[in-house]
Parts: C-alpha cells; structure tokens; sequence
C-alpha cells in the first residue's frame, strides 16, 4: 500500500487535536498535579537579610596611618572564615535549636555544620554614596529563626572585625618590637667592634694622619739636629785625644816650656755647640711641656755643658800661671792630662746619650711611617664598620619611626577609632518564603504538560498508518469507487457518550488543576 499524504491545515490539526486529546490531557493533568503537589510538599524556605556599613577610620590617615589591611574583601573572607568555623557555628546551632526536627535528628554534626554553611551567604557591594559594604544572608524554614540567626551572625560580624583589626595592630606592634629589639642588639654589638677598632689601631686612623705627619716632621728635624750635635761631640772628642796625646809626648820629652793646651785645641764647650743645644731645647718647649722626658734630658745636658764650660776656663786660667822648674810643670801636665781624660769621658758620655737619642728618633720615624702607611688601609676598614653602622643605625630609626606608629595604631583601635562595620539594615521578619518558586513551578508545569502532550499526539499521528478521510488518497494513485458513512450502533453511541463525558471530565480537570495551581503561584 502506498504511504497516506495529509494536508497540513487548521482543520486538520483540530481533528488531529480532537482526535488525540487523550494524549495531550493526560501529560497535562499529570504535569499540573506534578506542579501542584511540589507546591505543596516542598519546605518553604525563608530569607533574612542584614546589611552592614564598613565605616572609614575617624582619625585622619596623615596623623595616624592604620596598620591593618584596607582591602575590605580580603578582610571580610577572613572574618567569614573566622565566622564559618565549627566552634563559631556549634554555638549558633545549639543557641537557636537548629536541625532538631525529626528529620535532621540523625544528622552528623560535620552535616549540620556543611549544612549551615551552605545556608549562610556573605556579599560585598556598595552603599548609597558609593561607602563600601556587605551584606549577611541567612535561609532556613522557620521566618522568626531565619531573622534572629541573621542579627546574631551581623553581632559576630562586628565583633570580629574589632578583635581582627585590635589582633593585627597589636600583632605588628609585637613583631617591631622584636625586630626593634634585634635592631638594637646588633646596633650595639656593631658600635662596640667599632669602639673597639678605633681602640687597637689607635694612632693610624685617617683622622691622625694629618697630626701622625706632624710628628713625624718634628721627629726628623730633631733627628737632623742630633747628628749634627752628633758629629760636634764627635769632633771634640778628636780634640781631646790630640791634646792627651800631645801631653803624653810632652811629658817624655820632660819639656819645661810644654804647654798644656795645643795651639790647634778649639773651644770643647764653646758657644756654637751651646747654642745648637738651647735652639733644640726651645723647638721642644713649642711641642712638649716641661715634664716631657726629651725636655728634661736636654735641659739637664745644657746645665752640664754650661758647668763643664766655667770648669774648664778656670783650669786654663790656672794653667797660664804655670811657671818654674821641670817637675813643676811635668805635674801640671800630667793634671792637665788627668782633666782631659775626664772631659774626654764626659764627651764620650754625650756621645753614646746622642747615639741612644738617634736610635729612639729613628725608631719613632719608623713607627710614624708604619701608622701613615697603614692609614689607607685602616680608611678602608674604619669606612666598612661605619657604613654598616650608619646602615643600621638608619633602620632602627626606620623601625623606631614605625613602632611609634603602630602603637598610636592600637591605641586608635582599643579607643574604636578605626575602621568600624555598623548595621545599616537589621534583619526583619521575613513575610513570605523565596522557596520553592511557585510561579516558575507552574510555568514548568503548564509548558511541560502541554508540549508532552503535544508532542506525543503528533508521534501517535506521524505513526499511525490509517486512513480516515478520502483526501488522505489524493496523489496515491488509487481510484475512489465510493465513501461508506460511519455507522453508529447502540453501543458505539454508549461507547461516544462515554468517551465524550471523560473528555469533558479530563478538560475540567486540566482547567481546575491549572486554575488552583496558578491561584497558589499568585499568592506566593
């Protein structure tokens, strides 16, 4: 047989829709009742809100700089953990009596608290004025519940945020003070290596090496004048083993007219050398004080040379007058040769004073060149103590500079002069529940059941393969004889009836079904 074509028109799908309105009535029915008894079943949940003001700090930011994080979010995710944790959370369930219906009575506590968490929500947004904000939403089943557990959670809030702000400030202040602590350790440990230094290179530090060059000038001057000194003893020492040689030979000879001082003989004490003496003696004075030893040795040396000078000019004096026979003046000779050994001593007495003054000279120069060229090297280390003093020194004030801060900072916050969160909005009593929406419920409902219905009538149609008017042969190729009327017995019409009644009983149905359940999503 070949396949029916059907014209798609109005009366068609209303003989169509007539024709399968069983299947299009009976999802609907089911939808509706589906819809309707979800209205009816499903808990009511209620909501309550509280929005909460995050108030800026009261003191002025130029005069007291809050130490405690400013980003309101990151704040209010760490209070909400704080809030959300179980020791928080266990004391809102058993204060409020929450999950003790006969449904929840078997819960574990970690459910309940999951539970809870999930029921709790905390949004971030703006205030009027563009302030920053948050609000606390709390959903449950029982409205004066819901309001009370929401106030109750903006007071642990508010509470949190002071005991988190005063923790962090005092927290802060705790950590500069350690810090300052260990600043100040290591600042003195640095001060005493320093003081330290300076104490075991006393004497080559750059600021001495100007006064270290001074001395060593005068060193060298004063050396220069004792090898000059040097050279005049060494000469008159010359003298007076030429004059005791000559007194020697004198008195072999047995000379009468021997004289006792040699023609060439120069002055042994004579003003030159003295002179020399005492211009050294006031170069000292200049640098040393009275008591200084160099000072005292050379003043009792001119006091010598001066009571050597008066001697001998009273031994010549006596020597002029030397008359008479040979013996007589072999005996003054052989005085004369006993006073030059003694000036001869005294002479070499000098000498071996120079020599000793020279090598202590000499041994000052060395150590004065030793400070100066070590100088440049001590720079280099003093200059890498100081700067690691400085550099320390420059973070404990730092630290110090923040201390101060902090503390003003806690003090700002014990007084509640900070950032502050206050209640703009208290939770109220909610009046009608946000679940289950039953509007949506019955707009599911009535689209679900109609294109069910819909859709399983057109199925049956698109599979039903029967012919029920003469058009359905038009285009087939077959050939219309005749059309027989549908006859109608007794029972056929019983059968109509009956059909046509649960017809009209299912379309009222449908209707009431549709009526209740949107009178029910109106009054949501």
């Amino acid at each position: 047989m070949q396949s029916r074509k059907r014209r798609l028109n109005l009366n068609y799908l209303l003989d169509l829709a007539w024709q399968k309105r069983f299947h299009i009535l009976v999802p609907l029915i089911v939808s509706l009742a589906a819809g309707l008894l979800l209205a009816f079943l499903l808990p009511k949940v209620y909501e309550a809100r509280t929005l909460i003001l995050v108030e800026p700090q009261r003191v002025p930011g130029e005069y007291v700089r809050a130490i405690v994080p400013q980003d309101i979010r990151t704040r209010i995710g760490t209070i909400t953990q704080q809030i959300m944790s179980r020791s928080n959370l266990e004391k809102v369930i058993e204060k409020f009596n929450l999950f003790s219906d006969s449904m929840h009575q078997k819960m574990y506590m970690e459910d309940k608290l999951e539970a809870l968490r999930d029921q709790i929500s905390v949004r971030v947004s703006r205030a009027h004025g563009g302030a920053d904000a948050f609000s606390i939403t709390y959903r449950a089943g029982v409205p004066e519940t819901v309001m009370e557990v929401a106030n109750t959670l903006s007071t642990l809030f508010i509470e949190s945020n002071l005991q988190v702000r005063e923790e962090q400030a005092q927290g802060t202040s705790s950590f500069l003070d350690d810090e300052l602590e260990n600043i100040r350790t290591r600042l003195g440990r640095i001060e005493s290596e320093l003081q330290h230094y300076r104490q075991r290179h006393m004497g080559e530090l750059p600021e001495q090496l100007e006064s270290n060059l001074k001395f060593l000038e005068t060193f060298r001057i004063q050396m220069d004048e004792r090898k000059e000194r040097l050279r005049n003893e060494r000469n008159r020492l010359l003298v007076a083993d030429n004059d005791i040689e000559q007194l020697k030979i004198g008195i072999q000879q047995g000379r009468k007219d021997a004289t006792p001082v040699s023609p060439g003989s120069p002055e042994p004490l004579g003003g030159a050398s003295l002179e020399q003496l005492k211009g050294e003696y006031k170069s000292l004075k200049s640098l040393y004080t009275d008591s200084h030893p160099n000072v005292i040795r050379l003043k009792k040396r001119i006091d010598d040379l001066e009571k050597e000078q008066s001697t001998d000019l009273a031994a010549l004096g006596g020597k002029l007058e030397v008359t008479g026979s040979s013996s007589t003046a072999v005996n003054s000779m052989t005085r004369l040769i006993a006073e030059r050994v003694r000036q001869r001593a005294a002479i070499q007495a000098s000498i071996n004073s120079m020599q000793e003054d020279i090598n202590r000279i000499d041994q000052q120069i060395q150590d004065y060149q030793k400070r100066i060229e070590r100088t440049p090297k001590r720079e280099e280390e003093l200059f890498a103590l100081k700067r690691d003093h400085e550099n320390m020194q420059a973070a404990y004030k730092s630290l110090l500079s923040r201390k101060f801060e902090a503390d003003m900072a806690v003090n700002m916050e014990r007084k509640k002069k900070g950032e502050q969160f206050e209640v703009l909005d208290y939770a109220k009593l909610p009046e009608k529940p946000v679940s289950p929406n039953l509007k949506r419920i019955f707009a599911i409902a009535l689209t679900v059941g109609i294109g069910l219905g819909l859709t399983l009538a057109a199925a049956r149609d698109f599979l039903d393969e029967s012919i029920r008017h003469a058009n359905d042969l038009e285009g087939s190729g077959l050939t219309i004889l005749a059309t027989i009327p549908k006859c109608r017995t007794r029972r056929a019409a019983r059968r109509s009836t009956l059909i046509n009644l649960l017809t009209l009983g299912s379309i009222s149905v449908a209707c009431l079904l549709t009526v209740i359940l949107g009178y029910v999503a109106l009054r949501s």
